[in-house]
């Protein structure tokens, strides 16, 4: 049985990995290459959630550091997230088989701690966590195998 495709303008929910807070979540809008619409959008690739290019970035605190740090955002799907037998330019389409995508968190400037007798800043280089996918309603379901 084939699951949702997954298509341009779909959002990606990602909650914030603990001990990490955003300081605003990310809105993480999908882009999609596969070269076909359904319902007038494009249909993602892996590539457009696993390559995303610009990165995703976003802001983090935590309990330790209040004062906020960066870092960029890194998707990958699960092996239920890419269809057995749809395919386009070579790669399998992306769907949504209701698992979460997980995803890494590069510190690129640590949070901070301003004082005095705290650590000066977050030396955690990655925090992990799990997101989902957001599809935007269809006319009529579509569904890729």
């Amino acid at each position: 049985m084939g699951h949702p495709v997954v298509r341009e303008s779909d959002k990606i929910d990602t909650p914030p990995p603990a001990p990490a807070v955003w300081v605003t979540p990310p809105v993480v809008t999908l882009k999609g290459s596969s070269g076909f619409t359904v319902a007038g959008k494009s249909v993602c690739l892996p590539v457009d959630i696993e390559g995303m290019s610009p990165p995703v970035t976003a802001q983090y605190t935590t309990l330790a550091f209040p004062s906020p740090g960066s870092g960029t955002i890194n998707f990958t799907l699960a092996s239920g997230h890419r269809a057995l037998k749809t395919t386009s330019k070579g790669q399998p389409v992306v769907v949504d088989d209701d698992t979460p995508l997980t995803f890494v968190f590069t510190v690129t400037g640590p949070a901070t701690n301003p004082a005095p007798g705290q650590p000066p800043s977050d030396l955690v280089p990655t925090y992990s966590g799990t997101a989902t996918f957001l599809r935007n309603p269809m006319p009529k379901p579509v569904t890729a195998g």
